[in-house]
């Protein structure tokens, strides 16, 4: 394995509680809309759908999707260790 591949990886682990807490803010700020650059609101003939909405910021935020990808890597390796290379871990 390349030594930059082990940094990237070691760096991955060492900050995978700050990465679930950072999922976990986003999630949030997504759902409440705190995370929003404008208020403007703009009328349309469309029936308004909130959920559909959120549902949609949720799946394809960039930031979102790519802190999930590496806490799944993280987790689905993790899962497949023994019980003693976990406690290492």
């Amino acid at each position: 394995m390349k030594r930059s591949v082990f940094k990237y990886i070691e760096g991955e682990l060492f900050i995978y509680p700050e990465t679930l807490k950072e999922i976990d803010l986003l999630r949030e700020e997504i759902m409440t809309g705190s995370g929003e650059k404008s208020n403007v609101r703009v009328q349309t003939n469309r029936t308004s759908d909130p959920t559909g909405q959120i549902t949609t910021r949720l799946l394809t935020d960039r930031r979102l999707r790519r802190l999930e990808e590496v806490r799944d890597a993280i987790q689905s390796v993790y899962d497949k260790l023994p019980e003693e290379q976990q406690n290492l871990v």
